[in-house]
This record gives C-alpha cells, structure tokens and sequence, in this order.
C-alpha cells in the first residue's frame, strides 16, 4: 500500500510541469547556450541562458571516453571547444556520430537541420564563428556550459519539438521479446 501511494505521487509529480521530477528517459539540466541554426542547418547565433529544463536522459558519465548525450550537451561535445583542441575534435567527433545516427531515423524539419550543422561545423575553426568565439572567456571555467538547439524563427528547442520527443521516446522503448511478463508490485498493472 505505500509503495502503492509512492507510486500515485510519483505520477502526480510527473503531470506538474514544475515538480522537478523527470520522466523516464529525460533529466533536469542547466541549460547556458541555445545555438540557433537555420531551417538548412546554418550556424545563426549563439546566446547565453541561465536556465533549467527537461532534456533527452543525461546518465552519470564515467571513465576514459565518456558517451555524448543527445541534442544537449557540454560546449565540449556540442562544439568541440575545450582547453585541449585535440580532445575538442574527438569529443565533437562522438557527439556529431551519436547525434546523427539517431536524427537521421526521422525525417522531421529539425532534425534535418541539426544533421546539417553538425555536418559542416569544423570545431577547428570554431573562432571564426563570430557568435561562438564573442564568450571565448568563458568557455574553459569549470561550470557545466550545456548547449541546446534552435531552430531560427521556430519557438522552444529542438528537442521539445513533437518529432524529435516521438524519436527519442522510441529510441528509449524497451521492447525485449524475452522478458518475462508479470504483475508490478507496486501499482497492480500487468
């Protein structure tokens, strides 16, 4: 029976947009930049925010060669921009490589455009790219910068938008065909 109402409060916590409880596959961030990109994947500026939101599921990373997350990440993986430019290279590398081959299962607008940028960005170059390069300063502190996706003239980010919610939700559905069936303990469902 707790377990029962542990579980009711739970499901309350998820339907108030302002619990702080994070559905199954998405985490709370800090969000400090939105890169807006054109509807043909176009760098078009960067700005800073200061805010928290729901993004795809950001686990614990750890050891050598810690996995990207999708559509939000640290400016180290996001842009490739870090103390060392050879470890900005191979963490951009991994971001573009794990980005795409999940974008690329959806033909939706802003996926298309994501899989553009992510394309033509060079983080070599990252200093041309006046928006990018203008917050240089602050790049290398220790505070988490995450970075998010707009799309230029399109409200919220990319990864709010229903196409890429849709694509996420089914690149986290667990469909085992050997699991085992049974009644939940805590809520009764079968």
């Amino acid at each position: 029976m707790i377990l029962q109402a542990l579980n009711e409060h739970y499901q309350r916590l998820l339907e108030e947009p302002d619990s702080g409880v994070a559905p199954p596959g998405y985490s709370l961030a800090e969000i400090s930049f939105v890169l807006v990109v054109s509807k043909e994947g176009v760098l078009q500026d960067l700005y800073p925010v200061e805010t928290e939101t729901l993004v795809p599921e950001h686990k614990k990373r750890q050891g050598v060669n810690p996995p990207p997350y999708f559509l939000c990440d640290k400016v180290l993986y996001s842009l490739g921009i870090g103390k060392d430019q050879a470890e900005g290279v191979k963490r951009f590398s991994q971001y573009r490589d794990y980005n795409i081959g999940i974008l690329e299962k959806t033909a939706t607008p802003e996926g298309r455009a994501v899989i553009n940028f992510l394309q033509s960005w060079d983080p070599e170059k990252w200093k041309d790219a006046v928006c990018v390069a203008q917050f240089a300063d602050i790049y290398n502190k220790p505070k988490t910068l995450n970075v998010v996706y707009q799309i230029d003239g399109v409200p919220g980010y990319v990864h709010q938008s229903q196409g890429i919610v849709d694509l996420w939700n089914e690149e986290n559905s667990i469909e085992d065909a050997s699991a085992i069936w049974g009644q939940c303990l805590v809520s009764g469902e079968h």
